[in-house]
């Protein structure tokens, strides 16, 4: 069921969707607004793990959860309303490539389409712990140590707007994005750590 400040690419993302998928399944065209109240179809992304069952979602329509893998559902469409894990998004936009942990492939973070200058927010409360450009390939780079053993990278800005050693609050502008290192368009790379390994930010956001 749509919600007041809903969008397709805020549902898709919550659902763990492509929002061509989302719009796909329902006959919908991606440029039209969705209206309060409309009900929409759900499906889990293609490539996941875990068996698939098919459930009911509040408000009507059904969704195919994945047995033992969070839903993401934690959210009301607010951009800025965090998950239970205290984290919220960074930016608004499409995922464009996906964390992986494979033998044969790895991937450290999540990849997320946004225009050159777009606001990137702090996923939480935190220190700046790193503000700088000495990684070539993450280009310009901010990343933000957190409770509980966790950080938070963001990478590719264009430019950063924090200094380390500073103390930011969830849903601070830190940087603007970009397409500095290696990034062939802009877009913002952003990692989740946990004791220095990368883990799947996918969970740990609305």
């Amino acid at each position: 069921m749509v919600e007041r400040g809903d969008s397709l690419w805020r549902i898709a993302n919550r659902h763990g969707m492509e929002v061509a998928e989302l719009a796909r399944i329902n006959g919908l065209d991606p440029s039209r607004p969705l209206e309060v109240g409309q009900r929409l179809r759900l499906r889990a992304s293609s490539g996941s793990s875990g068996e698939e069952r098919v459930v009911e979602v509040p408000g009507g329509g059904v969704e195919q959860r994945r047995e033992g893998v969070p839903s993401g559902s934690g959210s009301n469409g607010d951009l800025l309303r965090p998950s239970r894990h205290g984290f919220i998004w960074p930016v608004e936009g499409r995922v464009v490539r996906q964390f992986l942990n494979r033998p044969d492939e790895k991937y450290a973070g999540i990849d997320i389409a946004a225009p050159k200058g777009t606001e990137v927010r702090a996923a939480k409360d935190g220190k700046v712990v790193y503000a700088g450009d000495s990684i070539p390939a993450y280009g310009r780079m901010v990343i933000v140590s957190h409770d509980g053993n966790l950080a938070s990278c963001y990478a590719h800005n264009d430019r950063l707007l924090v200094r380390e050693g500073q103390q930011v609050r969830r849903g601070q502008v830190i940087a603007r994005s970009g397409d500095t290192g290696r990034g062939s368009e802009p877009f913002l790379h952003f990692q989740i750590r946990r004791g220095g390994d990368a883990i799947n930010p996918m969970p740990m956001l609305p």
